[in-house]
């Protein structure tokens, strides 16, 4: 995945640092639930990372598709081949993700010794240079606006004719917005912050791979530095096609999934006993599948979302936030009213 990161941060494909979703009857989440780090694409000349947005997929298909990224979940790992034998994907953890981080923030500093612009700069440049305009900019923020807008008005539409309508039109907001960012940030190649996660893929990769027995890594240090930059690519390619259903997408279906749910509502009061692991060994995939489950039990036990977006993750979400906006306006208007009018 490829995202912008700030200034001396680490790689935040998926916005990797930001804290855990608040879970209660007080609204819906602010924030993201970890994700799990990907390598980011190779430079020009190397082979590509498989794409991260999947095609529709009739139901049943669909449901067997997170049938497996859910088994991938639990296990910890995710199965692949490499020179025609059986490896596995290990799914990083906290612990993984830190010396992670590490490297970047060295792989940083090192870039900008030697002159590099960090993201913020080349933007600022940019501007200065009539390369992006502050409209453009605008205009991002704008799109993101409508696109929060659209989404709350599918899960408020009364018929299903409404909201494909509206999701047609949210389909098309997506794709316009899209193509701005990209346009934006192919301008921001050449970066402090692309060049150290660039740098840190390919330790994403020699932390990843495993033997087949899941113990001993698939390189050690001598056979990984020996790699070639096109093997290198053909790893990542293989590491993003292999893990690309394990989205936060996907995560969050699964999290309203009966499959699921039949199982964690057996220890939704202690559902760290979920995975029978300390917490701080979990990995961000587990963590990310419980807090969903968490947020959305949250939704569903103290809004009284309708039954036709129960199974919508996105709509719930939408829905959540529109009707805590409306519990606030009753409150503030309720508190108003038994104050009374003020006397001189």
């Amino acid at each position: 995945m490829k995202q912008s990161s700030q200034k001396k941060t680490p790689p935040s494909p998926t916005k990797l640092q930001k804290s855990l979703w608040p879970v209660g009857p007080q609204g819906p989440p602010q924030k993201e639930a970890p994700q799990q780090t990907t390598p980011s694409q190779p430079k020009k000349g190397e082979t590509p990372p498989s794409p991260q947005k999947t095609e529709e997929l009739p139901p049943e298909v669909d449901e067997k598709r997170l049938r497996k990224a859910y088994f991938d979940i639990l296990e910890g790992y995710t199965l692949a081949t490499w020179e025609e034998k059986d490896i596995w994907l290990k799914h990083f953890d906290l612990r993984s993700q830190t010396v992670v981080d590490h490297h970047y923030q060295q792989i940083f500093a090192e870039a900008q010794k030697k002159g590099l612009l960090t993201e913020k700069e080349l933007l600022a440049r940019l501007l200065e240079d009539g390369l992006w305009t502050q409209e453009e900019e605008d205009d991002l923020v704008r799109r993101e606006k409508i696109l929060e807008g659209l989404r709350i008005s599918s899960t408020k539409a009364l018929t299903k004719a409404t909201q494909r309508a509206i999701d047609a039109n949210l389909i098309k907001a997506e794709g316009e917005l899209d193509k701005l960012k990209k346009d934006k940030y192919d301008l921001l190649e050449n970066t402090c912050e692309k060049f150290a996660e660039r740098r840190s893929s390919d330790l994403i990769i020699k932390l990843s791979f495993y033997k087949e027995n899941k113990k001993d890594p698939l390189f050690d240090d001598a056979a990984f530095d020996l790699l070639e930059r096109e093997e290198l690519g053909r790893l990542i390619l293989l590491y993003n096609e292999k893990t690309g259903d394990l989205t936060s997408d996907n995560i969050k279906k699964i999290s309203v999934a009966d499959f699921f749910n039949s199982y964690f509502s057996l220890v939704e009061g202690n559902p760290q006993g979920f995975f029978d692991k300390p917490i701080h060994q979990l990995t961000f995939f587990q963590v990310n599948l419980l807090t969903y489950a968490q947020v959305f039990g949250s939704i569903r036990k103290n809004m009284e979302p309708p039954d036709h977006i129960k199974t919508d993750p996105d709509r719930l979400l939408a829905f959540a936030k529109s009707e805590s906006k409306k519990r606030q306006t009753e409150s503030r208007k309720s508190s108003q009213t038994k104050k009374g009018p003020r006397t001189l």
